[in-house]
């Protein structure tokens, strides 16, 4: 019989998460900013972090569907696809500006928050005069499904790589969704952090500490063991799939 685990609240863990690691939390310094401010600072390693947790899935809604179905007419009755139902199969197979068009539809909510991060990182440095600091993004998927861990990943950069210069550094975890990978006897939890190579590169010493704080706190509030390995199965994780949190018995980690 599947164990249901605690559901956890990942911005209240990633404040503990924080303080531990010697940051600060700005809504316990800052109860009524007069600008659109970043949740963290870590003076010490000289980082803006902000946290930003996407729990809707809306790849569905009826907006998106009817945006996605005008981009696959207009390339269909162009000659320039075969078909009109998209598949695993014949998604590889269509020209790369319609799965980018595509993408920038489904994934909305990915570059809405990556755009309001930004500006959140670059008014905190601002206002707090920290010019010298730079910008850090952990992005939580704490709920949409309907993109597996490689295409979520893959929607972020499209997005971060347009200009949002304020972001140097970016992480992608999950805490409540939980993956299928092959191979694997159990179900995964995520992160995996990439340096936007911006600048100077962040201190690996300082990402390490926060991701083992993280995973340490989540095993402790989810009553989950924790089993920590390195994802070396490049053609696995694209192909892995979300699933039913409450079907898993135990953890992995991936980080890369």
């Amino acid at each position: 019989m599947a164990t249901a685990y605690p559901r956890i609240n990942v911005a209240t863990m990633f404040d503990e998460v924080v303080r531990d690691c010697g940051g600060v939390v700005l809504s316990e310094r800052l109860p009524q900013p007069r600008f659109k401010n970043a949740d963290y600072v870590f003076h010490f390693e000289k980082i803006v972090c902000e946290l930003k947790c996407l729990t809707e899935d809306n790849l569905y809604s009826p907006a998106n569907q009817l945006r996605t179905q005008r981009l696959i007419d207009e390339y269909y009755d162009n000659g320039r696809i075969e078909s009109r139902e998209i598949n695993e199969s014949n998604w590889t197979q269509w020209p790369q500006e319609l799965q980018t068009k595509i993408y920038d539809v489904t994934t909305r909510s990915i570059k809405k928050r990556i755009h309001k991060a930004n500006t959140q990182i670059r008014e905190t440095k601002r206002e707090l005069k920290l010019d010298q600091y730079h910008g850090l993004l952990v992005l939580a998927n704490d709920g949409i499904i309907s993109l597996p861990p490689a295409a979520f990943i893959h929607a972020a950069f499209l997005v971060l790589r347009r200009g949002f210069t304020e972001i140097r550094y970016f992480i992608y975890i999950t805490a409540n969704l939980f993956t299928a990978i092959r191979e694997a006897p159990i179900p995964a939890l995520f992160w995996i952090g990439f340096d936007l190579q911006r600048g100077p590169k962040m201190d690996t010493n300082f990402t390490n500490r926060l991701r083992l704080n993280w995973e340490r706190l989540v095993c402790r509030k989810t009553g989950i063991p924790g089993v920590e390995e390195e994802l070396r199965d490049i053609e696995g994780f694209w192909k892995a799939r979300h699933i039913d949190p409450s079907a898993s018995s135990g953890q992995r980690r991936y980080r890369k």
